[in-house]
């Protein structure tokens, strides 16, 4: 069987509440995006317009949390179309890990082991 990392297989995935945003900073650029859908691996978005991000550019993404410091993930931009755009998380920490899946069962459902195995 192949490393699910290597051939880019999700080992999960949420579809968030349809009003979950995230603030995106890529190339001095900030702005917010609608969630499409996120996994402890990586997220996808709606492109805003005035965001040109470009496939291997860094960015910082922010999640806001209910009363707390928004969650602060930094990501690489692995693809970029006219109407989305999708991020892969750099590695963090299992304290970054543990409060991004805590956000994902709040606001959705997060489905391990996705892709059927």
């Amino acid at each position: 069987m192949a490393d699910r990392e290597a051939t880019g297989v999700r080992h999960s995935r949420s579809a968030l509440d349809p009003a979950a945003s995230v603030d995106v900073a890529v190339g001095g650029i900030r702005a917010s995006a609608g969630i499409l859908d996120v996994s402890v691996s990586g997220l996808r978005v709606v492109r805003p317009p005035q965001l040109a991000a470009t496939i291997g550019q860094f960015a910082e993404l922010s999640f806001p949390l209910d009363s707390e410091r928004p969650l602060v993930l930094r990501a690489v931009v692995v693809r970029s179309g006219d109407a989305e755009v999708a991020f892969r998380f750099e590695p963090m920490g299992p304290l970054q890990e543990d409060a991004l899946r805590a956000l994902i069962e709040r606001r959705g459902q997060l489905r391990d082991n996705y892709g059927g195995e």
